[in-house]
């Protein structure tokens, strides 16, 4: 296989907070920029025309998105992949930043971050950690905590409560918590309507509450646990 530089550019100056970046096998990503806001961005090009044995020279490129933060201050990236031919979704930010939220075809998704552990609200929905998401489908709702936190749609009564990064998918009769395996052992509560009851889960406590309250003890290392209708 032998491979030759392409055609590169030169850096490039960029305006606005979202950009897309056209990529392989019918896929492109498009990036948010939440934060930094208003300082100097841009683009870098990097190409390479590499052949094989009965392969035609082609070109493949990279390019590279260069945002600068002079001083103090965060980064604060939205990565949204789609497919080449679906419509770009729509980005915004909340007034305090810390919220982002995603609009596109299939429904909406919100992103939160912050550098300290603090409380946010959005639509119906609220957040207090550190690190949070939302996936909001019309058959799918998934509430994901990146760390220690409480993550929650408020107007459905639903919520997830973990000492350490977990998400609670909602289906129609079952609610399923997933975790990943290097977690230590530790209790997560989950608030939701109705009688729920643990399908089989090997070395898991449940404590039922008033108000739909469900205290689960995680032993360390637990992967997945899954709460079914109880009726």
């Amino acid at each position: 296989m032998s491979r030759r530089e392409a055609a590169n550019t030169r850096p490039r100056s960029l305006k606005g907070d979202r950009f897309t970046a056209l990529g392989q096998f019918g896929m492109d990503l498009e990036y948010y920029v939440a934060s930094p806001a208003d300082t100097p961005r841009h683009t870098v090009r990097y190409g390479l025309r590499p052949s094989a044995a009965d392969v035609p020279r082609f070109s493949e490129y990279q390019d590279l998105l260069q945002l600068t933060l002079p001083g103090d201050g965060s980064y604060y990236v939205a990565l949204f992949p789609r497919g080449a031919d679906e419509k770009v979704p729509t980005f915004a930010s909340s007034p305090d930043g810390r919220v982002i939220t995603i609009r596109s075809e299939w429904g909406t998704d919100y992103a939160f971050l912050s550098q300290e552990p603090t409380t946010a609200e959005i639509a119906d929905f609220s957040f207090q950690g550190t690190a949070a998401s939302i996936r909001n489908r019309d058959s799918d709702l998934v509430l994901a905590l990146g760390g220690r936190g409480t993550v929650a749609a408020t107007g459905k009564s639903l919520a997830l409560t973990a000492p350490f990064g977990a998400s609670l998918r909602v289906g129609p009769a079952a609610l399923t918590i997933d975790m990943p395996a290097d977690h230590p052992a530790g209790e997560i509560v989950v608030a939701a309507p109705g009688a729920w009851k643990l399908r089989e889960g090997r070395g898991v406590t449940l404590a039922k509450e008033p108000a739909g309250i469900y205290r689960l003890g995680i032993p360390a290392g637990k992967t997945a646990v899954e709460l079914v209708k109880a009726n």
